[in-house]
């Protein structure tokens, strides 16, 4: 992906800056497999795996009570997120049930019934 705004298909021959120049974040293959280290992934992380630890990471960084972690912490709270898909209709959690989990909801709404 090119500064995260979409993905290059095929092979990338040429970047050029644009009229108003460009700045970029540049990231060795040394670098990344360093940064990958410290994430807690492997070298061998392939596109999904990096794809589902940035968007873990984007969603805790729009938690307001996680706001003020440390990197270090943020990046532990990231490794226990799971991110699971429900469908149209399904029931996540019922009344009545004791709770277990923190839900953050990374995409789509839910609707909320009490004695419904």
């Amino acid at each position: 992906a090119l500064g995260g705004l979409g993905r290059v298909q095929g092979e990338l021959s040429d970047l050029t800056a644009g009229p108003q120049g460009v700045r970029l974040g540049v990231l060795s293959k040394n670098g990344l497999a360093q940064a990958l280290k410290e994430l807690g992934l492997s070298e061998d992380a392939n596109e999904e795996e990096a794809s589902v630890y940035a968007q873990k990471m984007v969603l805790t960084k729009k938690v307001h009570i996680f706001r003020h972690l440390s990197q270090d912490q943020t990046t532990k709270l990231v490794h226990s997120f799971v991110l699971q898909r429900y469908t149209k209709g399904d029931a996540v959690i019922k009344q009545g049930e004791v709770g277990t989990s923190f839900f953050v909801i990374a995409e789509g709404e839910v609707m909320v019934l009490i004695d419904g």
